[in-house]
């Protein structure tokens, strides 16, 4: 046999295989996966709270209590988002305070470079975080600036969820 020959019935052997795969009939049969379940999760109550924070001139820093963790309860706080607008060219940062295992905790945050409009930055943030408050805590968010001159306002939220504690 030549060599085309051997490569003709072995091509035909190959294309007959695949028409006989795609043809035939064959049974199907579903598969099952055992469930997961994540025993956490029922016990997550989603929570967010925002809070606006106004500024006068010649102040620096600004805060306010935003959320007061419910007895029996554990806050996990995930994101911060954040706007604030001051005068040109200060700078500004977050802060979070939150108390856990009964120790007090200031977080600092950072902001996105300004977009300046009208002799006023815009700073914008969103971040990933990872805060714990024990039960019957207040969490404070508070942002501070370079200078004080000028009022200015911002808007922070918060988002995580509650655990039941045992």
């Amino acid at each position: 046999m030549t060599i085309q020959r051997r490569f003709l019935s072995i091509s035909r052997l190959a294309v007959a295989a695949t028409a006989f795969a795609v043809l035939t009939p064959m049974a199907a049969h579903a598969q099952f996966s055992s469930p997961i379940h994540d025993i956490d999760n029922a016990a997550r109550q989603p929570v967010q709270f925002p809070i606006t924070l106004n500024g006068l001139d010649g102040s620096v820093n600004i805060s306010g209590s935003a959320y007061q963790v419910p007895a029996g309860k554990r806050l996990v706080i995930e994101q911060i988002t954040g706007s604030v607008s001051l005068p040109t060219p200060l700078f500004v940062t977050c802060f979070v305070f939150v108390t856990s295992g009964g120790n007090t905790t200031r977080h600092f945050l950072r902001f996105d470079p300004p977009i300046i409009d009208n002799s006023f930055g815009n700073f914008y943030t969103t971040l990933p975080v990872r805060f714990y408050a024990d039960p019957g805590t207040n969490v404070v968010l508070g942002l501070a600036r370079s200078g004080s001159s000028g009022a200015w306002t911002g808007f922070l939220t918060a988002s995580g969820y509650l655990v039941n504690l045992p």
